[in-house]
C-alpha cells in the first residue's frame, strides 16, 4: 500500500511540474519572459492587411538585459518583451493589437521600444482591452529590422 502511494504521489507530482512548464513562459535568450503576439488584423496606413506580415521572435540577450534595465529605471512591471520585425512592408502608420497576458482594460499599458536611432522611446497604448493593447507606430519609429518591445503597466 506504501508503494503504491508513494507511486501514485511520484506521478502527480512529474505530471505537475512538466504542465506548468509551459504555462505561457517562453526562454528568451538566457531569459524567461512572457510570449507576445499580435491579436488580430493589422491596419496598415487605413487598410486592412493580415497580422502574418509583423513577425515576432524572442529578445536577444543584450535587448533583455537593457529591457530589464529600463523598466527598473523608470519603473513599471514588464508584462512582455520581444523583438518584432515590420520589415517585410513599409508603411507610414501601422496599427497593432498585441495579445498580452494579464492585462484588463482598466490597466495603463505602455510599450518601450528602441526607434531608428537606436533610442528607446515610450508610448502609451491608445486603447486597452482585457488581454489586449492597440499601438500605432509610424513607420520612421520603428523601420530598423527587428525593434526590441518592452510592454508594461
Amino acid at each position: 500500500m506504501k508503494k503504491l502511494l508513494v507511486m501514485l504521489c511520484a506521478g502527480v507530482m512529474a505530471v505537475s511540474m512538466s504542465v506548468s512548464a509551459f504555462a505561457g513562459v517562453r526562454l528568451v535568450g538566457s531569459s524567461t519572459l512572457k510570449t507576445v503576439r499580435v491579436w488580430d488584423a493589422l491596419v496598415v496606413d487605413g487598410s486592412a492587411a493580415t497580422k502574418d506580415k509583423v513577425v515576432i521572435t524572442a529578445v536577444n540577450e543584450e535587448n533583455a538585459k537593457a529591457a530589464a534595465e529600463l523598466v527598473a529605471k523608470n519603473g513599471g512591471t514588464t508584462i512582455a518583451v520581444a523583438d518584432v520585425n515590420y520589415s517585410p512592408i513599409t508603411f507610414v502608420k501601422m496599427k497593432v493589437a498585441f495579445n498580452l497576458k494579464n492585462v484588463v482594460a482598466t490597466d495603463s499599458v505602455s510599450v518601450w521600444y528602441k526607434d531608428g536611432s537606436g533610442a528607446w522611446v515610450k508610448q502609451a497604448a491608445e486603447k486597452v482591452e482585457n488581454g489586449k493593447a492597440t499601438f500605432t507606430f509610424e513607420y520612421d519609429q520603428v523601420h530598423n529590422g527587428n525593434t526590441p518591445m518592452v510592454f508594461v503597466k
